[in-house]
């Protein structure tokens, strides 16, 4: 199936100018903030105040259970949002609400972070000086979708897995 049936909304982060508020309680960040798997910030990230969060959440929705993916210069890189997010994205991130009745997120960014899902991410890219993935190109990604009791055994498994190797 394409991603575009699979998800809620697919979009991307702020391509606003957005005004820093050096003791704001909130980030924003941008594709160097995903990396292996996870959303990683520190204080010496952008921040923002709750006002720019709230005003940028309307346009992403962003909650938990949606799957970021770095979408310009290093692109590929796919994180679960598995914990309410105290930060927003500028437009190198694509953020994806999966449709939990059709995909288990945790399967998406496992897919989306396997050899398959690479593949099909890489070969979109677009762009020489600086690459790109553009949201009409990501809307397309076609996934290998199993039944839900697959899906999350394969969720399960990967855990078990990742867990191991610890």
């Amino acid at each position: 199936m394409k991603l575009k049936d699979l998800c809620l909304k697919i979009t991307d982060g702020t391509h606003s100018t957005v005004i820093d508020s050096p003791n704001g309680d909130y980030f924003l960040l941008s594709c160097k903030n995903i990396k292996n798997g996870s959303v990683v910030y520190s204080i010496d990230d952008r921040r923002i105040d709750n006002q720019t969060l709230a005003l940028l959440r309307q346009r992403t929705k962003m909650s938990i259970d949606d799957i970021v993916v770095s979408s310009v210069g290093t692109i590929g890189e796919v994180a679960h949002i598995c914990d309410h997010p105290n930060y927003e994205f500028q437009r190198s991130v694509a953020i994806l609400k999966p449709n939990k009745n059709l995909i288990n997120p945790k399967y998406l960014k496992y897919f989306l972070s396997s050899n398959i899902g690479q593949n099909e991410i890489k070969g979109r890219i677009k762009g020489a000086a600086q690459p790109c993935l553009f949201l009409s190109d990501i809307k397309d990604i076609d996934i290998q979708l199993p039944e839900m009791k697959c899906q999350q055994h394969i969720v399960d498994s990967m855990r078990r897995f990742l867990y191991a190797t610890i």
